[in-house]
């Protein structure tokens, strides 16, 4: 399975879940990965979302996967593999999705963005941290 450690850069704050400088807070994990690189499904679970989010005046892809225990694993930077769409079941270690290139889109005279996915969990509609569900699945961080 392919999940690389969090990345640390310091105009983007750390890639972990949890209180960043100023007001905001970091829903998920980050993980660096060069554009292209095939992201793999966490969990066993159905497509649920394919869709859009948007900041910084950018509009981003995200692909979201609900598991069978209701969760809403959710891959954000990321292009769904070809063949998949809503509705279709994945199984753990399957291709999921693919990193976007985020890092030519996001570079201004301010900040420069590593190139990343993001991934996150909800469960009932709120936002958890993602490291104890991903040790508890076997995942290595």
């Amino acid at each position: 399975m392919f999940i690389v450690p969090p990345i640390r850069n310091d105009r983007m704050g750390l890639g972990n879940f949890g209180a960043r400088r100023g007001s905001r807070t970091h829903k998920g994990l980050d993980f660096s990965a060069e554009p292209g690189t095939v992201v793999y499904a966490v969990d066993d679970g159905e497509i649920t979302k394919i869709g859009y989010c948007y900041g910084d005046d950018l509009k981003y892809r995200y692909v979201q996967i609900t598991t069978h225990d209701g969760l809403d694993l959710r891959y954000f930077y990321t292009t769904l593999q070809p063949l998949l769409s809503i509705g279709d079941q994945v199984l753990k270690g399957q291709a999921l999705c693919v990193v976007q290139d985020i890092s030519s889109k996001h570079s201004t005279d301010k900040k420069t963005m590593i190139n990343h996915y993001h991934f996150e969990i909800k469960e009932a509609g709120q936002h958890i941290n993602p490291v104890p569900y991903l040790k508890k699945i076997g995942v290595k961080l």
